[in-house]
């Protein structure tokens, strides 16, 4: 038993040093977050992937309503166009519940985010919702949307940027402000400098 464990430890080391020798050893630096992590991959108008955004889930509840930040849903044609009056830092895919609207309760639901259209905007996709305005009015009960999807506007994120050569070559990965720590707003990817 100890004979076949030497010689198994041997063949480790002997497949490390022949790994490391061609150059193949992968950089540990490299990766995203040892933590468990979400992600957003953003495009250049080449179609090349270029910032990578890593996110750490906190599963905090945020809140919109129709007395201060929900702005509207316009539904039309089975297409609920949600308003908030702040960013909502939502991407497609992102899950609202929508609770409270009166005049139509089959507006009460869970919905999956289909377009963003604007950083207070988004779009979801509704059924037997009569076509109409739905936002606070005299009386109304205050409609709310709920979310515990991740927000690019937060400060949660580690982000990534890939740079390419004139053949659209990866050349480098690089860290926003050098560093993989969560601690920046993927909105802002674009500010950052990267080393």
């Amino acid at each position: 038993m100890r004979t076949t464990f030497r010689l198994i430890a041997l063949l480790c080391l002997v497949t490390v040093g022949a790994v490391a020798q061609e150059g193949l050893a992968v950089n540990q630096t490299a990766g995203p977050p040892t933590r468990p992590w979400h992600s957003l991959y953003f495009y250049d108008a080449g179609s090349n992937l270029t910032y990578i955004c890593y996110g750490l889930p906190d599963s905090a509840t945020v809140t919109w309503n129709s007395a201060s930040t929900l702005t509207s849903i316009v539904d039309s044609s089975n297409t609920g166009t949600v308003t908030t009056s702040t960013a909502h830092g939502l991407t497609v895919g992102a899950h609202v519940v929508v609770s409270g609207a009166v005049g139509d309760a089959d507006l009460n639901g869970t919905y999956e985010i289909q377009t963003v259209t604007g950083t207070t905007t988004f779009t979801i996709t509704t059924a037997n919702v009569t076509d109409a305005t739905y936002a606070l009015a005299g009386g109304e009960k205050i409609m709310v949307l709920t979310t515990t999807a991740m927000q690019d506007t937060r400060t949660y994120w580690s982000i990534q940027r890939l740079f390419y050569d004139t053949s659209n070559r990866l050349v480098k990965r690089a860290w926003a402000n050098g560093s993989q720590s969560p601690a920046l707003a993927c909105a802002s990817r674009a500010t950052y400098g990267y080393r």
